[in-house]
């Protein structure tokens, strides 16, 4: 990858992970699906401004309205 990510987003499942990383001016520069067992070594080694993480459909965060 050889230009700078600004955003990243990672989608959660049970087995495999969806990253999306975009530029400054929202071009994407990034989209990868990874297993479990590598998304911890990836990550590791990839250098993101800031990471996302947005909560699956139906999933609460035990904050009542």
């Amino acid at each position: 990858m050889s230009e700078v990510a600004v955003r990243c987003g990672l989608d959660i499942a049970k087995h495999v992970f969806a990253l999306h990383a975009v530029n400054k001016h929202g071009k994407t520069v990034l989209k990868k699906q990874l297993q479990r067992k590598s998304i911890l070594v990836f990550l590791l080694n990839f250098l993101a401004v800031l990471l996302v993480s947005k909560p699956a459909e139906g999933v609460t965060t035990g904050r009542e309205n």
